[in-house]
């Protein structure tokens, strides 16, 4: 998937980590935020170049829903998966209205992940 960028928001350091390389190895271009407000501020800086959002809900100093609300009315085009162990009821609406397009429940199988990584960044053109 050369060329495609994903913006991957996780606040624990070590799965960060992992999942940026996992994802670089599979040709993504990867942009890495621990929080929140860094999401958002990536998203500004890159949101022209940035082809998927994948984001944890548990975040420090701004929620994940919230940063994904701030980076959607900022961006109504904004294509975003949620990767969390902790699912809101806001967040099963936004999946079945189509606003996000999915959600992984932690611990979720990387395999699938990769698989609708990949899906979606190439359904999105």
């Amino acid at each position: 998937m050369d060329g495609k960028t994903i913006l991957f928001v996780e606040d624990e350091a070590k799965q960060l980590k992992y999942m940026q390389r996992l994802l670089e190895a599979e040709g993504y271009r990867v942009l890495g935020a621990k929080d929140g407000h860094e999401a958002v501020a990536l998203h500004r800086r890159h949101g022209n170049e940035i082809d998927l959002v994948v984001l944890d809900l548990r975040l420090p100093r701004l929620n994940g829903w919230d940063a994904f609300q701030e980076m959607k009315r900022e961006d109504p085009q904004l294509k975003a998966l949620v990767a969390s162990a902790y699912v809101t009821p806001e967040v099963k609406a936004a999946i079945k209205s189509g606003e996000l397009l999915g959600l992984f429940v932690k611990p979720y199988s990387v395999d699938r992940f990769l698989a609708t990584i990949s899906d979606v960044v190439r359904k999105s053109g």
